[in-house]
């Protein structure tokens, strides 16, 4: 037998050796899970001092008697934290729907001096973050279409108020923040009616969190 032949014989022993090898291991496994759920979240809202948007006591000389009179405005920092990811939107209620001394969509009244209204505020939304992370807000009038930013009013008659990434998609996370800005004005002298006695200032809102992926 040649030298070359030999060697020829060796290989195809060798490939012989492999081929049994590979008959008669034992192939390794790993078995992999995905695990989840579906559920509703659970989220607690907790408003700065309570919810309480304390504008302070103001003489009665500071009522114009032309104008309306911008008071100093209020901030109170918004959090909304929930126990799985979710977006989050909200509708604004006016409990003293009817009071504002000038009507407008993001008008909110500060209820009755007797029979007379006493003025108004709005409420902006800005410093926005979800999870931490600098994010933009919305209200929309239609839920198919927003455009976001880093400032919003908060309106009521229907308009839709929440959290985006981007110009036009909804935000995903768990806790969602910004701050609550009340702006409050009073109506002229002889709107507001007699102040000869202390005339409280009652403002009230209900803001309705939706929640869902």
């Amino acid at each position: 037998m040649s030298r070359q032949q030999r060697i020829g014989k060796l290989v195809l022993l060798i490939m012989a050796g492999c081929a049994a090898m590979t008959v008669h291991a034992k192939a390794p496994t790993s078995e992999l899970k995905v695990i989840g759920s579906i559920a509703t979240p659970q989220c607690n809202v907790m408003v700065g001092n309570g919810g309480v948007f304390d504008i302070g006591a103001y003489a009665p000389d500071i009522l114009s008697p032309t104008r309306d009179v911008a008071l100093s405005p209020v901030t109170q920092r918004l959090q909304v934290a929930c126990d799985a990811m979710t977006h989050l939107t909200f509708r604004a209620v006016d409990n003293e729907a009817g009071s504002e001394s000038t009507a407008g969509d993001n008008h909110f009244g500060l209820s009755y001096n007797g029979s007379n209204k006493i003025g108004y505020y709005t409420l902006d939304l800005t410093h926005p973050t979800v999870d931490g992370k600098t994010s933009v807000v919305f209200s929309t009038d239609n839920p198919l279409f927003f455009s976001a930013g880093v400032f919003s009013y908060v309106y009521k008659s229907g308009y839709t108020m929440g959290w985006a990434v981007g110009m036009d998609k909804l935000a995903t996370g768990k806790d969602f923040q910004a701050d609550l800005t009340v702006r409050p004005s009073l109506a002229p002298a002889p709107v507001v009616g007699d102040v000869t006695h202390t005339v409280p200032l009652r403002g009230s809102i209900t803001l309705d969190f939706h929640f869902a992926i």
